[in-house]
């Protein structure tokens, strides 16, 4: 009989859950699905600090352009959408 297990939405969530699951000993699953499971955790938490990196760098450049900064003043405007031109 399968089982399975239910994952709430969200990068962050998932990540979570991986984690959970990849340090559980009284999982029922298979060795190689918990390693599976760690690198996918590690892959994840790198690709979140690239994540951080980047964003970062949109924001520090949203704040040094002018334009920018006028196109932030709009309604749901962000950094990231207003440095879309460039």
């Amino acid at each position: 009989m399968e089982s399975g297990s239910r994952v709430g939405t969200g990068r962050h969530t998932f990540q979570k859950e991986l984690i959970r699951l990849a340090q559980d000993s009284t999982a029922d699953l298979w060795q190689r699905i918990l390693l599976m499971l760690s690198d996918m955790a590690m892959e994840l938490d790198a690709i979140n600090g690239r994540i951080g990196t980047i964003d970062t760098e949109i924001r520090a450049l949203a704040k040094s352009d002018v334009d920018m900064q006028g196109l932030m003043e709009i309604p749901d405007v962000g950094p990231t959408t207003a440095t879309t031109r460039y």
